[in-house]
């Protein structure tokens, strides 16, 4: 079953904090607004909700009429289809609101995995090109080594052999 959003589950929300993930601040006032949206639209809401309570309080009762064929929809008293409407309005711009939210975060989070991937990518080429590099060095100084000692070897040799002279 899928869990309703509120305004609650929003302040309560926390993401977990990763290296080169968004700016913490930018997410919160998206955050914040789509709180204050989700608060105007649950004011509004409440409000409609309760002109119609009073327009179905505050409506006369009527003797009950004998049994007629049902009237057409345009025969309904205007200001109750007019509440209705609204708050069926209402409802639907909130679910809108929501469906727009969860679609905009969705976008931001895949655009967000691409662009970690895409750096992953970059990093793993950058390790490769170093280590490769360190290799490259250890040679180079596996090679200079074993130069230097063939040289120190033939040093050697040699002051033997004029040492042999003296």
């Amino acid at each position: 079953m899928e869990q309703r959003i509120t305004v609650d589950t929003i302040y309560q929300k926390d993401f977990r904090v990763k290296n080169r993930g968004y700016d913490q601040e930018e997410v919160d006032k998206f955050l914040d607004d789509i709180i204050e949206e989700m608060e105007r639209l649950n004011k509004t809401i409440e409000t409609l909700q309760g002109q119609l309570q009073e327009a179905r309080q505050t409506r006369p009762a009527a003797p009950a009429p004998a049994p007629a064929p049902a009237p057409a929809p345009a025969a309904q008293p205007a200001a109750t289809g007019s509440i209705q409407e609204v708050l069926a309005m209402a409802v639907k711009l909130k679910e809108d609101t929501l469906e727009e939210a969860r679609v905009k975060a969705q976008a931001i989070i895949d655009e967000a995995q691409a662009k970690a991937q895409e750096r992953l990518g970059s990093l793993e080429e950058e390790h490769e090109r170093l280590t490769q590099q360190v290799e490259e060095m250890r040679t180079a100084a596996r090679d200079y080594r074993d130069k230097f000692e063939a040289l120190v070897k033939a040093q050697s040799e040699v002051l033997e052999k004029s040492s042999e002279l003296f």
